[in-house]
């Protein structure tokens, strides 16, 4: 199929006749890009795939910019594909769609493919660098700062610990692509994504591990952690319906345990954050909007409790989304209030948190649930960062076992909600 649909226009130049390698490449490109969008069409709820076209996000990738713009600019010239260009904002970022023609749908129809049978002829790739991560940003000036670069997969290598991390992100997929299926999205895997690559620490005489800030999975693709929780609730693990636990406040009430423990502080000298028990919600704040009071702690935990006003991107886009006005809400008049709500913020010890420290002890807590589910139990679980999908009928043992993983690694026990289609 993919021989009979792939056009000559795909190997030709307008200057000067591309190589054999190049031809192979462009070749392969096609092929898994035509398998991706048929994929998509029948295992998708939007029927579509996406990706950024951005240089820069090409790297580790199979295939090049290059590459993958000509397959693109060829696949829109024959009509095998349609694209719908992205756009990028704080609040409503996609990147630029591909739909497949209803031609190729048809023409695969005709040969007898279809969606009952599409995983016989459609494999998934392997991911072959399940660790991936990011250099610092580079400050440049008049509050400037550089894009991120990626980290080649050689410095990686030669990390201590990359070997393990790797095993056990390549495991879960493992376990997940042969023994269960995500309906309602086109699953491929995950990677485990670090920053600030080779930081150096403010403690410890500078010295810190090169993977330490950050290690969350991340769907290949996007996947399922690309769809909005409504869309994700109609997903079927399996065939079940599903049900999402999610991390109340997770990166807020990690920061408060986190404080707590460095000024030696113990459950009984602050009940109300005993998570568990309590259920308190950390972001109601009287007459201040939840949204605000949740962005004022994004910023405060993410820099050391040193923001001192509304990030830009926010601000702009705030009043769309929540139909708020900031000029009623100074961030200095909310970040007030989020002190008299929560005291122990405005203590010294706050402004050593470290936003990359709490992520990466969250995505450990978050990848031994999924780990210790799938292991021991036989219960497939598909994190969003601070949340967790599993199948609605096994939601009681995953929220033990996510409980208990938190306990065992962190150190306290987290606030959970279910949501259900159902809401």
């Amino acid at each position: 199929m993919i021989d009979e649909i792939c056009p000559e226009t795909l190997f030709q130049n307008p200057l000067r006749a591309p190589t054999k390698a190049v031809i192979n490449k462009r070749k392969q490109c096609f092929a898994s890009t035509i398998s991706d969008l048929i994929m998509a069409y029948f295992h998708t709820l939007d029927g579509y795939c996406f990706r950024p076209l951005e240089d820069g996000k090409f790297t580790n990738e199979r295939f090049g910019s290059k590459v993958f713009r000509k397959v693109k600019d060829t696949l829109e010239e024959e009509m095998l594909c349609a694209t719908e260009p992205g756009t990028w904002s704080p609040t409503q970022p996609f990147a630029t769609r591909f739909y497949i023609s209803p031609s190729v749908i048809a023409f695969a129809e005709k040969l007898g493919i279809t969606k009952e049978n599409s995983h016989e002829h459609f494999g998934f790739h392997e991911i072959i660098q399940p660790i991936r991560a990011k250099h610092p940003k580079l400050q440049l000036g008049q509050g400037k700062v550089s894009e991120a670069k990626p980290v080649t997969n050689e410095e990686l290598v030669k990390c201590n610990n990359y070997q393990p991390l790797a095993n056990q992100v390549l495991w879960i997929n493992k376990y997940l692509l042969e023994n269960h299926f995500l309906e309602g999205c086109v699953f491929t895997g995950f990677f485990r994504s670090f920053s600030e690559f080779n930081k150096k620490s403010k403690v410890h005489g500078g010295i810190r591990e090169p993977l330490s800030s950050g290690g969350r999975l991340y769907s290949h693709a996007g996947s399922y952690q690309s769809l909005s929780q409504e869309k994700r609730l109609k997903l079927k693990i399996d065939g079940e319906p599903v049900t999402e636990i999610d991390i109340k406040a997770s990166h807020l009430s990690l920061a408060i345990f986190t404080i707590m423990a460095m000024n030696g502080c113990v459950d009984s000298d602050y009940p109300e954050y005993r998570f568990n028990v309590s259920k308190i919600d950390l972001y109601d704040i009287e007459e201040i909007p939840r949204p605000l009071v949740k962005q004022c702690a994004v910023q405060l935990v993410s820099k050391g409790f040193k923001s001192s006003q509304w990030g830009k991107n926010y601000k702009e886009n705030v009043a769309k989304e929540y139909n708020l006005d900031l000029s009623d809400f100074k961030f200095s008049d909310v970040k007030k209030a989020l002190y008299r709500r929560h005291p122990i913020l405005n203590t010294p010890t706050a402004h050593d948190i470290d936003w990359g420290f709490l992520q990466r002890r969250e995505s450990d807590a978050l990848i031994a649930t999924v780990t210790r589910l799938a292991h021991e139990y036989s219960i497939p679980a598909y994190p969003v960062h601070d949340s967790l999908i599993v199948k609605r009928k096994d939601v009681e043992l995953a929220e033990q076992v996510l409980s208990d993983c938190f306990y065992s690694h962190i150190g306290y026990r987290p606030h959970l909600e279910r949501k259900t289609d159902r809401d």
